[in-house]
């Protein structure tokens, strides 16, 4: 075929460009939130839940793009939003333990204190 000549309606080529769609590009916001949500899962009990599940939160909105979300930015922020409750709910209660506990806890130390400056 010549340049100037078109492609007949019918033919492989036009075929061709019909059936094979462009290739779809991944969201990186989207791939990043459920990263940050499945990391806010994992560092619950290290205290790095609450500014990674943040992120994860933050990186699911900026993957919009202002229509809905795709499934995978709606997993990574429910995946944080677990994250940084459940994050937030032991700190609460690691806080509570210790004030209720402090008296204890200072006692605790002032013996070890002793023990080993005693020991020296």
């Amino acid at each position: 075929m010549y340049n100037d000549q078109q492609p007949n309606p019918g033919s492989w080529q036009e075929a061709e460009q019909r059936i094979t769609p462009p290739p779809k590009r991944g969201n990186g916001f989207s791939t990043a939130s459920m990263t940050a949500g499945t990391l806010s899962l994992f560092f619950l009990v290290s205290g790095l839940s609450f500014p990674v599940g943040a992120l994860g939160i933050l990186f699911a909105l900026l993957s919009r793009k202002g229509d809905k979300m795709d499934s995978q930015a709606r997993l990574g922020c429910i995946l944080s939003s677990i994250g940084l409750c459940l994050g937030i709910a032991i700190f609460i209660y690691a806080a509570v333990t210790v004030y209720q506990n402090f008296p204890e806890l200072l006692q605790q130390y002032q013996q070890l204190y002793e023990m080993y400056q005693g020991g020296m």
